[in-house]
């Protein structure tokens, strides 16, 4: 509303109102105080989650190179002697000998592999785009005794040379906005259509069903076409306004359109219940015949792996028109420009590229695994780009895959190591995809199933390497499995994987091995074979030796973040809330530097997590972590060098001896390793619902990393319990975008609650504001009514 201040009265009445709803103004405050305070206060736990998580996933997951759960980070040998080129990686853990060891490998663990024989790619282009080619002999049309004339060139469809006939039209005073050229596509003709003319304030009444609709339309010209648009929009208006009609469930499917006399007509079901006033005027006519034209679009050139060249040439002669003037179907079309190519193939000796309609749209099939690009003039005319490529995909219709393998029996059905399937490629699957198909398979069967744009053949693979790795095929009823895996000599039997076969010289003694998989320990150390010795073994050799300097340092950095974890929630739960410093108003920032509010707001922040009973929680979960033997591991922190901070005005941090937990290690590894990493068969899982006993369980036959672990999880977990929690610190402020936990959804009350007082506010400011304006109004009458009397006793004088 208009706020008028003061004029008449000389009254400060911005100054008055807002010192009359100061109360008001003053909830708002607080509720704003209540928003900062809440926002800040998850803002400091969300901080303090998003280390506790970093430090989490990268110290206890199991994808992570620096994963603690295991021995391996903490193993005290070390390997040397193999180079960044080698055919195999090595990994001393616990357990391992020191000396020195050398691996043939005979040869690499693989999976039960059918591969498909034969090569073939299936491309289909877009819509095709055969040009009209325009000449002396048919570049002009008369409209009302005026020659329209268009340039003479080939034009890429046939709406491009309405564009031209409508550019020329522009240009003529006389013509324009009159007339329009128009495409009529049964006969691939340019129309030339006069418009109707609608004048202002138009009203025409409709009889419909036995009811009179009156509509209206804009003044202006309009095609049939455009009318005919116009009028439905009116018609669908003047229904929806009207309650009767509105509701009527005959008018519910009205459709306008131009009837077979061109006539504009009101119809429902089909049939014509309504007429307008309006037809379509077509004063000239002139049919264009899409042309194939000697040097424009006749040319296409296939290369076959970069060496073979082959030139083809459309035929110029082709008339795409009926004998009746009506177009021919783009089906009909392609049918016979593909029959013609391939005509010319099967002349120069060329079997293994074709070409086919594939609803109205040309097909090429590759039946070789070399690459083939098609260019040429004629590319855009049989709707392929410029430099079209035949490869497969996977986004390719299975369907069309089988129509190019010449497979005719679509209904198949076939057997995947015992599994059964079957589709209906002319019927309910005839739209699926490549890959759809071999996603279902794979799922169901087991196996992973691919098409290669590569090799442009299919493969089929167990999941698994190994020679008890199957694969077995059978077709029950068509040839699908033979089509794609070649001749068929593959089916009815089970295809094998492979082991990997190792010959393993140790310090004790030699050894030839057969493992199912390519990474496996041995005498605890891990070994990853990654070259594939293709017939020719080779040996690879290294030199394990002790190494407790990385295990030293690994356990080191684990307990630096510990520290950092630890010092963070310290220091939130313990430092002092400043009473004085509450979060600034809006009025109090106005009066402040950037720099003032931002000291401001760290001292507001101070102590605001005081206290707080799930920080507290987490610090003595980790504290116990460390702090409770771990029974079976034969050794106890202190005995590594492990002990805590005594200084108790201080974080309990722990505190490191690193000289002695390297004598540890080199003394007793193993017992260290446990000690951190234990983890045995009595130590029940961590489930976000073990019981009390259980989490005891756990506690004591756990390791202190995975204990550690368990803390974190508990705290932090994204998951729900079966009682519906998550990790109680996200349940109470949520990682980032999470909106479902305790402060955020406080955060929206409290908005809601501001909205509301904002809202009082603003209608107390308006009231006092209006009264004001009276007062500003009566004054003003009083002002002139002064000065009319003072201006009468002072003409009387």
């Amino acid at each position: 509303m208009t706020r008028i201040t003061g004029l008449a009265t000389g009254l400060d009445v911005d100054s008055l109102v807002k010192s009359m709803v100061s109360l008001q103004q003053s909830r708002v405050d607080k509720a704003k105080q209540n928003l900062q305070t809440v926002t800040w206060k998850q803002t400091l736990y969300r901080d303090l989650m998003k280390e506790a998580n970093e430090f989490k996933n990268k110290y206890f997951n199991v994808t992570s190179s620096s994963n603690m759960l295991s021995s391996k980070n903490l193993s005290t040998f070390k390997a040397s002697g193999l180079s960044s080129t080698a055919g195999i990686t090595v990994k001393p853990g616990t357990g391992s000998v020191k000396g020195t060891y050398s691996i043939t490998v005979n040869s690499l663990a693989k999976e039960a592999t059918v591969q498909g024989s034969k090569t073939i790619a299936f491309a289909t282009g877009g819509t095709s785009k055969i040009p009209v080619n325009v000449t002396d002999s048919n570049n002009t049309i008369n409209i009302e005794g005026t020659d329209i004339t268009i340039d003479n060139k080939a034009y890429s469809t046939i709406s491009d040379v309405a564009s031209a006939y409508n550019d020329a039209i522009s240009n003529d005073d006389s013509l324009k906005g009159k007339y329009v050229a128009t495409v009529d596509s049964e006969t691939n003709s340019i129309q030339i259509e006069k418009k109707i003319e609608i004048g202002a304030d138009y009203k025409e009444t409709i009889a419909v069903s036995g009811k009179d609709i009156e509509i209206e339309l804009e003044e202006g010209s309009y095609t049939a076409e455009e009318l005919t648009s116009k009028i439905q929009s009116a018609l669908n208006k003047a229904i929806k306004n009207d309650n009767d009609l509105s509701n009527d469930e005959n008018l519910k499917d009205i459709k306008v359109a131009l009837n077979d006399d061109k006539k504009i007509v009101i119809n429902k079901d089909n049939a014509e219940v309504g007429t307008t006033n309006y037809s379509q005027n077509i004063t000239n006519k002139k049919q264009y015949t899409p042309q194939i034209v000697d040097g424009v679009n006749d040319t296409l050139k296939i290369s076959i792996g970069g060496n073979t060249s082959i030139e083809l040439k459309l035929d110029t002669t082709k008339n795409f028109t009926n004998p009746d003037g009506t177009l021919k179907t783009n089906e009909e079309i392609m049918i016979e420009l593909s029959e013609n190519l391939n005509d010319q193939l099967a002349q120069k000796g060329i079997n293994n590229i074709s070409f086919s309609n594939n609803g109205g749209k040309l097909s090429v099939t590759a039946e070789t695994g070399e690459q083939v690009i098609i260019t040429g003039n004629a590319t855009s005319t049989l709707g392929l780009d410029s430099r079209f490529e035949v490869k497969g995909n996977t986004s390719t219709k299975m369907s069309d895959m089988l129509d190019a393998m010449g497979v005719t029996d679509k209904k198949v059905s076939f057997e995947i190591n015992d599994v059964k399937f079957e589709y209906d490629f002319d019927g309910a699957d005839a739209n699926k995809t490549i890959n759809e198909i071999t996603k279902d398979i794979a799922s169901k069967a087991g196996v992973n199933v691919n098409y290669s744009e590569v090799t442009k053949s299919f493969t089929m693979s167990s999941k698994n390497t190994g020679s008890d790795s199957t694969i077995t095929l059978k077709d029950t009823n068509g040839n699908f499995l033979g089509a794609l895996f070649g001749d068929g000599s593959q089916l009815d039997k089970t295809v094998e994987g492979s082991d990997a076969e190792i010959v393993m010289k140790t310090p004790n003694g030699e050894q030839t091995l057969q493992k199912n998989k390519n990474n496996f320990t041995i005498d605890g150390i891990e070994i990853n074979l990654v070259k594939d010795p293709e017939g020719t073994p080779y040996t690879e050799t290294f030199t394990v030796e002790g190494n407790v300097d990385e295990a030293v340092k690994n356990i080191k950095e684990v307990i630096d973040g510990y520290n950092s974890l630890i010092t963070k929630m310290y220091t939130l739960t313990s430092e002092k809330k400043l009473s004085s410093y509450s979060p600034l108003t809006d009025e109090q920032k106005e009066e402040m530097t950037e720099k003032e509010i931002e000291l401001w707001e760290t001292k507001a922040k101070q102590g605001l997590l005081r206290n707080d009973t799930y920080l507290n929680k987490l610090s003595s979960a980790l504290r116990s972590a460390v702090n409770t033997p771990v029974e079976g591991a034969g050794i106890s922190m202190s005995d590594v060098g492990i002990s805590f901070s005594t200084d108790y005005t201080s974080a309990p941090t722990i505190v490191l001896d690193e000289d002695k937990l390297k004598a540890a290690l080199e003394e007793n590894g193993d017992a260290v390793v446990s000690l951190f990493t234990q983890n045995n068969a009595e130590a029940s899982v961590y489930t976000s619902d073990l019981t009390a006993d259980e989490r005891k369980d756990r506690m004591n036959n756990c390791g202190i990393f995975h204990r550690i672990s368990d803390a974190l999880n508990d705290a932090l977990r994204t998951t729900r319990s079966e009682s519906g929690n998550k990790g109680y610190l996200v349940d109470i402020a949520g990682f980032e975008g999470d909106s479902t936990n305790t402060l955020s959804k406080n955060l929206v009350k409290i908005q809601e609650n501001i909205d509301t007082l904002l809202e009082k506010l603003t209608d107390a400011e308006n009231k006092y504001y209006k009264q004001f304006a009276a007062l500003e109004t009566a004054m003003s009458k009083l002002n002139s009514q002064q000065a009319w009397l003072t201006q009468q006793f002072s003409s009387g004088s």
